[in-house]
């Protein structure tokens, strides 16, 4: 009983988050108003998920039931663009959609419309065939049936991003997708959602960016996701770059589809937020397709990340490599959880995943649980775990030839960080977030 009425307290806490939660399927109501609707009844039957659930083990939800959040209502344009120039973001090689709260700002965006072949359109002002290709794919690759933060995202999202891709179009500049969160003196949650879809041949690049400002007098929580589809012989590069502050809440899934041949390239690196939660789930279901998955963090303080991967091998010639490495200082704690499953008629799959840690201090916490499920026979697969601290060694080697202590432990720091920035294929992007971790160290 005890389960049952903590399980109906967060679901009371949490239903001011979503906009109609609970009720019931409006007579004549559109598919989005459908979706919604159904999500929200998948939210109450689950609630947040639990300790118990073994892929949340590690991370305890039940602080957001005890925070009486609500949706935004309003934007300050004053505060927003203030917030936007200390943010002190790069000028956009390409397009530039900025999102407050979830919502979209077309006065912050900058749509880049040289390159033809490509929509980015809000679901509020998208074009009929942007609705339609919404319509068919949106709730289809991450499900709200089984993963109750991203029904509660569908119940509660109140805009959200399209990006589509024809066929055979190599975009030359990147999308750089900005969601902002400002310092309100009330606790906020909002529900970013996008949507991805890149038709065959296809090649495009995409950088997300979700920050607010590093003191925030309120917790605000942040539940995104994003549904990828990628069409034979398509190509995405995904990085993400998490800066919220540290009394915001993260939960991000990301949920890809990859056809034959077609290449998923993801990389996320996480300095801010206090409990921050990335769950990557990739199917990869047509012979030759392939992903890289990676990520780099830096947490101190309280900070809790948890990073949670799935990939999925459901047919031939498949190949997937994970690399995750990351520092943790104070009493910060990070988690790692990396499965990867080989389906039976997944012959000839390429599979391995490595996650490494330093602990910088006696009350830095890490717990990682790589999992294999193999099923074929005829396959190459690998994992690999490892924590602990700085190597003496090494370090009394530095030192010995005259180099400071900190300098000597940060530059080991940088070259154990170098392997997991190594895998960021676009250089732009590998250097502007080598500046960024590093700098997080220069600032310690």
């Amino acid at each position: 009983m005890l389960g049952m009425e903590a399980r109906r307290d967060g679901v009371l806490g949490l239903s001011l988050l979503a906009p109609g939660f609970g009720a019931g399927e409006p007579a004549g109501s559109s598919w989005l108003s459908r979706l919604k609707a159904e999500a929200a009844r998948d939210f109450a039957a689950q609630g947040l998920p639990t300790r118990r659930r073994e892929a949340w083990k590690y991370t305890d939800l039940k602080p957001l039931a005890e925070i009486a959040f609500r949706a935004p209502v309003t934007d300050d344009s004053a505060s927003v663009r203030t917030l936007a120039d200390l943010l002190d973001l790069p000028p956009p090689e390409g397009s530039r959609l900025v999102f407050v709260h979830g919502r979209y700002r077309p006065d912050l965006s900058f749509c880049d419309l040289s390159e033809t072949g490509v929509s980015m359109s809000p679901f509020n002002a998208g074009t009929g065939d942007d609705k339609a290709l919404a319509a068919r794919l949106l709730g289809r690759i991450a499900t709200a049936a089984d993963q109750p933060l991203v029904a509660l995202n569908t119940a509660g999202m109140e805009d959200g991003l399209c990006i589509h891709v024809c066929a055979g179009v190599h975009l030359q500049r990147p999308i750089e997708i900005v969601s902002l969160g400002s310092a309100a003196s009330e606790p906020l949650a909002w529900h970013g959602r996008t949507l991805i879809v890149l038709d065959d041949g296809a090649r495009a690049t995409v950088i997300e960016r979700q920050c607010a400002p590093a003191e925030m007098p309120a917790p605000a929580l942040v539940n995104a996701v994003t549904e990828i589809a990628l069409g034979a012989a398509a190509q995405l590069c995904h990085y993400r770059q998490q800066a919220l502050g540290t009394a915001g809440f993260h939960i991000n899934a990301v949920a890809a589809a990859l056809g034959s041949d077609a290449v998923y390239e993801a990389f996320t690196l996480t300095t801010g937020g206090g409990l921050v939660r990335n769950d990557t789930s990739v199917t990869l279901d047509a012979p030759g397709a392939e992903t890289r998955l990676a990520g780099a963090y830096l947490v101190d303080g309280t900070q809790h990340l948890d990073t949670t991967t799935l990939i999925e091998h459901r047919a031939p010639r498949t190949t997937c490599r994970e690399v995750f490495k990351g520092v943790v200082d104070g009493t910060a704690e990070a988690v790692f959880q990396g499965r990867i499953v080989v389906q039976r008629d997944a012959q000839g799959t390429n599979a391995n995943q490595l996650s490494k840690a330093l602990l910088l201090s006696d009350g830095a916490r890490v717990n990682q649980k790589p999992e294999l499920e193999i099923y074929a026979d005829d396959v190459k697969c690998s994992h690999g775990a490892a924590a602990g601290q700085i190597d003496r060694e090494a370090l009394f080697y530095l030192r010995s030839r005259g180099v400071p202590a900190s300098v000597a432990q940060r530059l080991l720091i940088e070259g154990f960080l170098g392997d997991a920035l190594s895998q960021i294929s676009d250089e732009t992007v590998r250097e502007a977030f080598s500046r960024t971790a590093f700098a997080w160290l220069q600032d310690r």
